[in-house]
């Protein structure tokens, strides 16, 4: 659409008339008024930055896919990858001619540091071993490790930024010193060697001349993990809990534990139920929207209509109720006598990005204020059906008018 737009000697007269103008040959039909404003705003924002700065998901190009939501694709992608991870381990038990017996659950606790696995929930010594030798071979424990990470939950009762901050920088130093951070002792607030050397030392000359590592990137290494060194040795290091992380085996599949989300065979019709009510919303908020447009598209507002929209946005931005507020010289003001227009439009601008948009959006508000502030009957309920002609008013033009409904912040 862009590169068409641009073979028009003036672009945005293009797309103007196209979506506006019903007497051009480029006009485009069947779109609703709030379609036409969002492709509108898409295009014109396209061809000033050459590439989009937000999208909306109720854009007329979007109108026939299924809407898409991210912690639904997240969780989909998170049991494919387990199912995968079931399917590689299957395939070394097979190699190395190992047999699970059917039904029997087996817990797998695997240490941060050296990956070091224990394999829990049977009396076999013998099936035990096999099954840690099979992971703690070509770094399967680490894998194992770090697809657990990868499959915790907000809830996870396992994880804990500071056991995750401390697993880091003890890998990381060990890594790059051979030193592991919690077999060593603190003299005067540094981790040192059995000698007596500043492990730090060594670490931070061993990234400055590892060639892997990117120049510009060294500094900003050496200085965090120095930061969380110190932190170690000031709290002292077994004061800080470890990530040691387990996960259960049974019939051919890996089963969470300690958390709500299983991504196991068989366990996963939670993210199916998540996707229906999801769409369920979906659908409720669309058509909301879709009536929100029907009154900003007719010839006549309902008096209650505004004054309800009015209230509904002001208490959404700012927290406050019009309806508890003082009006005095056209003004609503709070209990401190701020004017509640300049806390609006204060929070507008700091809530939203694309500006030109809240500018529109600002200004149409702030004259609905006024007007309203103004009016004894603003809050009489008789006056319901009270008809007020916006369109004709001149405080209100079509552009403000357009950004009424709020699906164009999408």
């Amino acid at each position: 659409m862009n590169e068409v737009n641009k073979t028009f000697e003036n672009p945005e007269r293009h797309i103007h008339v196209k979506y506006y103008n019903k007497n051009s040959p480029y006009y485009i039909e069947d779109m609703t008024k709030a379609e036409r404003d969002i492709a509108s705003h898409q295009e014109y924002s396209y061809l000033r930055n050459n590439k989009l700065s937000s999208y909306n998901s109720n854009d007329a190009v979007l109108r026939d896919r299924a809407p898409v939501f991210f912690d639904v694709e997240i969780a989909e992608r998170k049991a494919y990858n387990r199912e995968k991870v079931n399917e590689q381990f299957k395939q070394l038990l097979q190699l190395r001619g190992i047999e699970i017996e059917k039904d029997e659950k087996l817990t797998f606790t695997i240490d941060p540091y050296r990956y070091k696995v224990t394999v829990n929930g049977t009396e076999d010594e013998s099936l035990k071993k096999k099954i840690e030798e099979v992971l703690e071979t070509a770094e399967n424990s680490r894998e194992l490790f770090y697809h657990i990470v990868s499959s915790l939950s907000a809830d996870s009762s396992q994880y804990s930024t500071d056991k995750s901050m401390k697993q880091a920088v003890i890998r990381a130093v060990s890594d790059a010193t051979g030193y592991y951070l919690n077999e060593l002792n603190v003299v005067d607030g540094r981790f040192v060697t059995e000698k007596g050397e500043d492990v730090f030392e060594i670490f931070e000359k061993s990234i400055k001349e590892d060639s892997s590592i990117p120049e510009f990137s060294k500094g900003y290494i050496i200085t965090g993990y120095k930061e969380d060194m110190d932190e170690l040795a000031q709290r002292g290091i077994d004061n800080v809990g470890d990530l040691v992380l387990s996960i259960e085996y049974e019939n051919g599949s890996f089963y969470d534990i300690a958390q709500s989300e299983n991504f196991g065979t068989g366990k996963t019709d939670w993210i199916e139920q998540m996707q229906k009510a999801k769409i369920i919303e979906y659908e409720k908020n669309k058509r909301t929207e879709e009536q929100d447009t029907e009154i900003i598209n007719s010839d006549k507002f309902t008096y209650k209509e505004v004054q309800n929209k009015l209230i509904k946005e002001i208490l959404e931005i700012t927290g406050y109720d019009l309806n508890n507020l003082e009006r005095k010289d056209g003004r609503f003001l709070t209990g401190e006598k701020e004017d509640i227009f300049e806390i609006y439009k204060k929070e507008l601008l700091v809530e939203h990005l694309i500006k030109e948009l809240e500018e529109s959006k600002i200004d149409y508000y702030g004259e609905m204020l006024k007007r309203f502030a103004k009016e004894d009957n603003f809050f009489i309920g008789k006056d319901e059906e009270k008809t007020i002609s916006l369109e004709k008013d001149t405080w209100i033009d079509n552009k403000s008018a357009s950004f009424l409904n709020n699906d164009i912040y999408g």
